[in-house]
């Protein structure tokens, strides 16, 4: 009897030495976790931080405003993380999918287009050996910004795409008893876009119709004669500059070898260019009456889209 007693004490002295006291707030180093309860892991070290996997990120284009020039040319997309690390892809025009980790992008879409680079959002057109702008290929193009979320499903955005270039054509009529001494005309126009954003295309997202230029200069001309009297010329912009003015410089050169100059201030003739029916081109025409010792006045003008100017 005595034996018993002397081991039953000896169990619960070995109980006492290891047992754990779990206190609220208090876990002893030396006793397991307690249980966390359903749905808790109860390692939570091994897992990711958030975000840390890649998110999917549907890209598509919004192209209510503008149609893809080339349907069967690949769309350069161009995704810029914030901290100006950037991802290159290409697609068709009904979008492509890109992983992502989870913060903010801009993303940016364009199509190719002769005598144009593309780079942070911002288009510009090459220029000639004099510094005048080459002919730039028509493209559209857009950008937008994207907040990228973790662990969110469906996660869609739309580029805005907008034409990029819009042609500017010159039109005038000569009237006048110094017609038939006229040779050729040529000239050029000041204060056109040799760079911009890419969101200030045609036309612009926020809807303004004139926007500064990051750079500008001046784009030469050329006229012929069509067959029912207007000499002609036509070329391709990029925009114009919504800080400068337009000016129309236009040089006459006559069978006796004079060559007489005609300026006009095309500014508010421009003032629609970015913004109205930008789909066509934009005409500006003249009618000028080259008078005797070469005296020019213009009896004439009108602007807008060619549908309207033209068809008059």
């Amino acid at each position: 009897m005595k034996k018993r007693v002397v081991y039953m004490i000896a169990l619960c002295c070995l109980a006492l030495l290891t047992a754990c006291s779990v206190k609220e707030g208090f876990i002893d180093k030396d006793c397991p976790d307690p249980d966390p309860g359903p749905g808790t892991d109860p390692d939570p070290g091994t897992d990711p931080d958030p975000g840390t996997d890649p998110e999917t990120l549907q890209i598509v284009f919004d192209w209510s405003e503008a149609t893809q020039v080339s349907p069967d040319e690949r769309i350069h997309i161009v995704i810029t993380a914030s901290d100006q690390e950037q991802t290159r892809l290409q697609s068709g025009p009904d979008g492509i999918t890109a992983e992502l980790q989870s913060g903010t992008y801009q993303v940016t879409g364009y199509e190719n287009a002769d005598n144009v680079t593309v780079a942070d959002e911002v288009v510009t057109v090459a220029t000639r050996e004099d510094g005048t702008a080459a002919e730039p290929g028509a493209f559209t193009g857009g950008t937008v910004e994207a907040q990228v979320q973790a662990n969110v499903e469906d996660q869609i955005i739309e580029i805005p795409m907008r034409w990029q270039t819009r042609q500017l054509i010159v039109r005038v009529m000569f009237q006048g008893v110094g017609v038939p001494d006229l040779i050729s005309a040529d000239g050029y126009l000041e204060g056109v876009t040799f760079s911009r954003p890419i969101d200030e295309g045609f036309a612009p997202l926020d809807g303004e119709p004139r926007h500064a230029a990051l750079t500008s200069g001046t784009v030469t001309y050329e006229f012929a004669a069509d067959a029912d009297g207007w000499y002609q010329g036509i070329r391709t912009l990029l925009g114009i500059d919504g800080d400068g003015t337009q000016m129309l410089y236009m040089m006459l050169h006559f069978s006796d070898g004079f060559t007489k100059e005609f300026t006009h201030d095309a500014t508010q003739d421009m003032y629609e260019f970015h913004t109205y029916n930008v789909f066509e081109p934009w005409v500006i025409a003249f009618v000028l009456n080259l008078g005797t010792g070469f005296e020019i006045i213009m009896t004439d003008w009108n602007s807008g889209p060619s549908s309207v100017i033209i068809a008059e």
